[in-house]
């Protein structure tokens, strides 16, 4: 609806923009999600392991597709209650 009814100027920078967000948005969740799955992102380890002495236990789960849509609820819950305004 955007470029329809703007210059092309300004539909490309929508569009920049829109691919942007949605890269971010991406990236966030994959990186969430590596970290559940294995407790580390880019082979460096973020949270210590229960096999090394620490608290975290990977969950296997988060590595599947299941796992995306997991964090994907979990993330749009926690920014719903983030953002949600007092009433």
């Amino acid at each position: 609806a955007c470029a329809s009814k703007n210059t092309l100027i300004t539909s490309i920078i929508d569009a920049i923009g829109m691919g942007l967000g949605f890269t971010l948005t991406l990236c966030v969740l994959a990186g969430v999600r590596e970290i559940l799955a294995t407790g580390a992102i880019f082979e460096i380890q973020i949270l210590s392991l229960l096999s090394e002495g620490g608290w975290f236990t990977p969950c296997a789960a988060m590595g599947m597709p299941i796992g995306a849509f997991l964090t994907l609820g979990l993330l749009l819950g926690l920014v719903n209650f983030a953002t949600k305004k007092q009433r």
